[in-house]
């Protein structure tokens, strides 16, 4: 009350227009930071409330008009009122008086002055929605997989297009190449200057239902524009822009066209071509290929891109504007296409992008195949919320973040910041085989078989790196290390060879020394896929070969202990590494690499008799002696029993917390046998002893583990701490720290996922079979009724599995050719899982299996 009355005692105008009383002098002090929600231009100070009614948490707003000191027409968003102040010149408006919304979670908003026919499908998860010109809002991805870019960039990228050799010998180590983007932007100022826009018929969204960017805008004297960008799903190389113009007055009508291309790249080096009429057409190749330091001097890779210009730019650099002229009463839609070819998939590149680019009379039907496509994709795996709009949009966000950077005929891996940036290079790490895969094996197969035989087209450098292996400035090996030619050492950090390109000035850092679980991630993945789907060519032709290399690197790391025990059976020490936890190395018997090199072995020995394989029979022994059995917990941590240290000798009295989710994997992913206290007590130890400004994804595999062990008030804050504070509207993008870091990260994206892909679903994948024990939606902290997989991959089948608060739900909704029947064993009875009939039981424990 007393912020109130302070306000109106120097309000000393007040002026009422047609939804919005400004106030005059008056201005809205930050305090502390704590309630700016940024700013973006306006008209007016009415122009600004329309903006703030649209706009997630806005509750108030200033502007800087012609009279204000500062005189830059900006809108100042807040998310609270704390104070208010005399600042002349300065206009205000309150939207929601007495509100404080800066704590409100992260949720996309679908109120306001949106577009009524959006509304909708925002309400649904589908779209996300910004009025028109936010200031600092992360842009989300368009891109295929093949190509893409971010909203608004000026740069695009293609996936396998590098730059830079793999050490770094000649300036900057192998990275994404940056290639200059085409962009053609609507003026939203006529000729003349004025400004026309109606709120309700204005603004930004991303359909990630359909894989669009739409953006409306009302220009001139009244007409109405709707842009739409996408990077085409079945026509690879093609990037759409479709300005889609309706004059509905008796009068003609302006619209202008600007124009820009820079043909400037530190890494793609430009020249023009010709490509007919009306075209902008250039050439380029990497500057250092990956594999300069080879005798050859490296292949390079070329591209090829073409591009519908409305206007010719002087010597391809710079901008230029054209205006287009609307007819009253009418409407037209004008595509801009941008093709890019890249000597990864033809022997000509400028041949090829001019025959793939559109002809003129072939594009109307572009959209139409683009959102086809993308809802055969979502059909083929997504995951349907009920009930919490703020968790619909992250899981939508964080599947389609993912899906839009992979694709099943270009097996070129994917990176923790996708494919539109440069985020930690463009390479992949273990965060693909860890975190954003293990989610496609169920959703997106086709996509998980892709990234896998990324790994496999690269077993030569792996191969190439064990042969190093303990050489200078190479990983690291034990003296006395025995290589022998079968042995795959994958890289911490692959690019477009497959060679280790974790070089900064020709020197390799620790990450590539020493974190040597990555091939562990592979071979289990690769283990994983079998179990899921069965495919026994796969597992001869690239699987088991893939897994026998790995445990053979294994074989030959691991030496005999010191002692000859360990937890009173022969054992087997693994040392000299980095597990996870990046912090900490190098040591000895990490838990985490010790667990996936035993996961490794057993797995040769598994598949040998269904490929007809040969493997030493020590490495069972092996495998056995590397097992991680729990220990005595710390004394003084109020803990009972037992738990997983991380490392030999840890914890260590000094030093830095654990940087991420390391030991407490061995209970998720990785199914270690375990007592449920032993379980606990992992969780209870590591929880506290985290960074607690680590990675996202770690609070995930917390939620998860609590979700096992039926703690649900502990896994409702892990399970929002994994997404919420990551995930930011209005266009729902992954950040890897709160505050920004590599951005879109996909890995954060991931590890999200799986909270509820094996969180939220209690379901584990095992040689035989699917089970399930799931939580309460209630035990995630949200307002969620019901959590749905629908259409999840298994054994050549797609099924659905929906839990609510008592029940839980399946049903066979597609069988492949040649799949086996299925049925789900609960309570002691099986029941045969019959097409497009549901069968519901309590929620509880339950499989699917084969019918034997």
């Amino acid at each position: 009350m007393a912020t109130l009355c302070l306000l109106l005692s120097f309000a000393l105008t007040l002026q009422t227009g047609a939804a919005w009383t400004v106030l005059q002098d008056t201005g809205f002090p930050n305090h502390k930071g704590t309630s700016n929600l940024g700013g973006s231009p306006g008209d007016s100070a009415s122009h600004c409330a329309d903006q703030c009614a649209g706009m997630f948490k806005c509750v108030a707003v200033s502007w800087n008009g012609p009279s204000s000191p500062i005189r830059d027409s900006n809108c100042n968003f807040k998310c609270r009122v704390e104070t208010a102040s005399l600042a002349h010149g300065e206009q205000a408006v309150i939207i929601h008086p007495g509100k404080d919304w800066c704590a409100l979670p992260v949720v996309s908003n679908c109120t306001g002055s949106m577009p009524s026919d959006w509304r909708e499908r925002c309400l649904s998860a589908n779209l996300f929605y910004s009025p028109q010109g936010i200031a600092g809002a992360r842009m989300p991805d368009l891109a295929n997989g093949y190509v893409g870019y971010v909203v608004g960039a000026p740069i695009l990228h293609a996936g396998g297009l590098f730059n830079g050799d793999a050490k770094g010998a000649f300036g900057p180590a192998s990275h994404r190449a940056d290639i200059p983007r085409p962009i053609v932007s609507v003026q939203k100022r006529d000729l003349r200057g004025s400004r026309d826009i109606d709120p309700g018929s204005t603004g930004q969204a991303l359909d990630i239902e359909r894989a669009v960017f739409l953006e409306r805008s009302v220009v001139g004297s009244g007409i109405r524009v709707e842009e739409r960008w996408y990077a085409h799903a079945t026509r690879p190389s093609v990037l759409v822009h479709e300005v889609s113009l309706e004059n509905p007055s008796g009068s003609p009508g302006l619209v202008q066209l600007l124009f820009g291309f820079s043909n400037s790249s530190a890494d793609v080096e430009l020249s023009v071509c010709r490509a007919g009429v009306g075209l902008l057409c250039v050439t380029g190749a990497n500057r250092i290929p990956e594999d300069a330091l080879t005798e050859s001097g490296g292949n390079h890779t070329t591209m090829a891109m073409i591009t519908d210009a409305p206007c010719a730019i002087p010597s391809l650099f710079g901008t230029c504007n054209t205006t287009l002229r609307v007819p009253p009463s009418s409407s037209a839609v004008y595509y801009f296409v941008t093709t890019v070819v890249t000597s990864l998939n033809s022997t000509d590149p400028l041949r090829d992008a001019t025959e793939i680019h559109p002809a003129s009379q072939d594009r109307q039907g572009l959209l139409g195949e683009h959102t086809t496509e993308w809802a055969e994709r979502w059909r083929r795996g997504s995951i349907s919320i009920q009930g919490d709009l703020r968790l619909a949009q992250a899981t939508n966000a964080s599947l389609y973040a993912i899906r839009s950077s992979i694709r099943d005929d270009w097996p070129y891996g994917l990176s923790p910041g996708g494919l539109t940036t440069n985020g930690y290079n463009g390479h992949s790490f273990w965060d693909m085989e860890t975190w954003m895969w293990p989610p496609l094996l169920f959703l997106d197969p086709g996509s998980a078989a892709s990234a896998l035989q990324y790994r496999w087209e690269r077993r030569w450098a792996a191969a190439s790196k064990a042969a190093s292996c303990g050489s200078p400035n190479h990983a690291y090996c034990q003296p006395g290390f025995e290589h022998n030619s079968s042995m795959l050492m994958f890289p911490w950090e692959s690019a477009f060879t497959g060679q280790e390109v974790q070089f900064s000035d020709g020197n390799i850092g620790p990450w590539g020394e020493y974190e040597q679980h990555i091939s562990g991630d592979i071979s289990f993945a690769a283990r994983q896929y079998f179990y899921s789907t069965q495919d026994l060519g796969w597992l001869k032709r690239t699987g088991y070969p893939l897994i026998y290399g790995i445990a053979a690197l294994y074989a030959s790391r691991a030496v005999k202990s010191r002692d000859g025990k360990r937890y009173d059976i022969e054992g087997y020490d693994i040392n000299q590494v980095m597990g996870p936890d990046e912090y900490a190395y190098p040591v000895n018997n990490s838990a985490y690499t010790n667990t996936v090199a035993a996961i490794a072995l057993s797995a040769v020995s598994e598949f040998a008799p269904l490929v007809g394989g040969r493997f030493p029979p020590e490495w069972i022994q092996i495998a056995e002696g590397l097992a991680v059995s729990p220990v005595a917990v710390p004394e003084g941590t109020g803990l009972v029993g037992t738990y997983h240290q991380e490392y030999d000798g840890y914890p260590k009295l000094k030093g830095p917390k654990v940087k991420q989710a390391d030991a407490v994997m061995l209970g998720f992913p990785f199914g270690v046998k375990m007592d449920p206290a032993t379980l606990a007590n992992d969780l209870a130890w590591y929880e506290p002893n985290t960074d607690p400004n680590g990675p996202a994804m770690t609070w995930s595999i917390f939620a998860i583990g609590w979700f096992s062990t039926g703690n649900y008030t502990h896994a409702r804050e892990r399970f929002q701490r994994g997404f919420d504070p990551n995930v930011h509207p209005p266009f729902m993008v992954w950040t890897e720290k709160t505050d920004g870091g590599c951005t879109p990260f996909l890995t954060g994206a991931g590890g999200f996922l799986q909270s509820l892909v094996f969180g939220t679903s209690g379901m584990r994948l095992m040689s035989d079979r699917l089970t399930f024990n799931p939580p309460p939606p209630s035990a995630t902290g949200g307002t969620a009724t019901q959590i749905s997989l629908v259409n999840f991959n298994f054994r050549g089948s797609q099924l659905r599995q929906s839990v609510t608060e008592s029940d839980m739900e399946f049903e066979l909704l597609h069988v492949g050719h040649g799949a086996v029947p299925l049925v789900l064993v609960t309570d002691g009875q099986t029941k045969p899982l019959m097409p497009h009939v549901p069968v519901k039981v309590a929620r509880g424990t339950a499989a699917i299996q084969t019918l034997h």
